[in-house]
C-alpha cells in the first residue's frame, strides 16, 4: 500500500527513547520534555516507546468519571491520568505498548506512521508466519488500527500540536486482559447522568490484542512487537540513536516540574470541564474546576474537591 503524501522530506536522524520506568505519570512526563524542549529538530525525528502498571489515561478535556469507573480503578491499583493531548480516554498495563513520535508539523502524519507500522508488522511477524491464523493490520480513517478480518480495534491514536512542532502518540494493545480494560473503561453514569461539554470517547464495537493471535507458547510478545515497532521507524531514517532512560529526574532539566503537575490532583481532576451530576433523588451536585460549586447532597458541600468526597461517598 502507498503511504501517504503529506510528508514531503524524512529528515536525517531519528533519536530513539526506550523508557524503563512503568510509572504512567514519569512516561508523560518524559514525553512532555522531549516535545517541548529537545524531541523536534531541523535535522531529526524522536521516538519513545513505553509502557505502563496499570493506568487509564484521558484525554486532555475529559471527565474521568464519565469515561471510567474512578472507585473500580482505585479499589484495583489502577491509577487514573490526564494527559496533554486530546482524544479519548485509554487503558494501559504492560501489556500495552506506546508509541510516541516527535516531529515538525509539517512533516507530521498519523496515517503514514500507523501505515508504517501495520506494514511492517504485517510483513515481518504475519508475513513470518508468527502468527497461528493470518489476520493483518489495517488503518482506518479515525486512525485506530484494526485487526482484521474481525475489525476488532487493536491500537488507539491521539496528537498534539503548537507551535510548529507536533507529536503522533499511538497504543498497541497486546497482551492485556480485555476484560479488565473493558471495566475499567466502564463508568457506572452515563450522559443522562453526567452533563458536560467534555470530550467523548468514541467507543470501540469489539477490541482485541495481538497476542490472542501469536502461535500458542510465544513468549515475550509486547517485546517482539516493541522490537518491530522500533525496526520499522528507524528504517525509514538515514541514521538513528538510542537513549535508556529509567526514570531519573535529574537526568533532563525541568522534568520534575512537568511530573509534578502531572501527578497532581489539580491537574488530573482540576483540569475536568464544568459538569453536572444529576442524583437518584432528582437532585444534583454541581462541579467546576474539581470542586463543588453547587450542591443538593449533604456530603458535597461548596468548595470542596469533587474527587474527595465521590471517594467517600456511595454514589452510583
Amino acid at each position: 500500500m502507498a503511504l501517504p503524501t503529506k510528508i514531503h522530506q524524512i529528515p536525517n536522524l531519528l533519536t530513539v527513547f526506550i523508557s524503563s520506568s512503568r510509572c504512567i505519570y514519569e512516561n508523560l512526563a518524559l514525553e512532555e520534555w522531549l516535545f517541548r524542549k529537545n524531541g523536534v529538530k531541523e535535522d531529526g525525528d524522536s521516538l519513545l516507546i513505553w509502557r505502563n502498571s496499570p493506568a487509564v489515561v484521558i484525554g486532555r478535556y475529559q471527565n474521568p468519571w464519565l469515561e471510567s469507573d474512578v472507585r473500580f480503578c482505585a479499589a484495583n491499583g489502577i491509577r487514573i491520568a490526564r494527559r496533554y493531548s486530546g482524544g479519548g480516554a485509554v487503558y494501559h498495563d504492560e501489556g500495552n505498548l506506546n508509541i510516541s513520535l516527535m516531529t515538525t508539523h509539517e512533516r507530521h502524519s498519523r496515517k503514514r506512521n500507523l501505515q508504517i507500522v501495520a506494514d511492517f508488522l504485517n510483513a515481518e511477524l504475519f508475513g513470518g508466519c508468527a502468527f497461528a491464523t493470518a489476520p493483518r493490520l489495517i488503518a482506518n480513517e479515525r486512525d485506530d488500527l484494526l485487526i482484521e478480518p474481525s475489525g476488532a480495534k487493536v491500537s488507539g491514536t491521539a496528537a498534539r500540536i503548537t507551535r510548529g512542532r507536533a507529536y503522533h502518540h499511538f497504543t498497541l494493545l497486546v497482551d492485556v486482559d480485555i476484560g479488565t480494560v473493558r471495566r475499567a473503561l466502564k463508568s457506572p453514569f452515563d450522559d443522562q447522568r453526567i452533563q458536560t461539554n467534555a470530550s467523548r470517547s468514541v467507543r470501540a464495537k469489539s477490541v482485541d490484542c495481538l497476542a490472542r493471535h501469536l502461535k500458542q507458547n510465544a513468549e515475550g510478545n509486547t517485546e517482539t512487537v516493541a522490537d518491530s515497532v522500533l525496526k520499522a521507524f528507524v528504517s525509514q531514517y538515514k541514521s538513528s540513536e538510542l537513549v535508556l532512560w529509567d526514570g531519573e529526574m535529574d537526568k533532563f532539566e525541568g522534568l520534575d516540574a512537568i511530573l509534578n503537575s502531572l501527578r497532581s490532583d489539580e491537574w488530573i481532576y482540576g483540569k475536568t470541564p464544568k459538569f453536572t451530576l444529576q442524583l437518584n433523588d432528582n437532585g444534583a451536585i454541581c462541579v467546576e474546576n474539581g470542586l463543588v460549586c453547587g450542591s443538593s447532597h449533604a456530603k458535597f458541600k461548596e468548595g470542596i474537591p469533587f474527587h474527595i468526597a465521590f471517594q467517600l461517598t456511595n454514589l452510583e
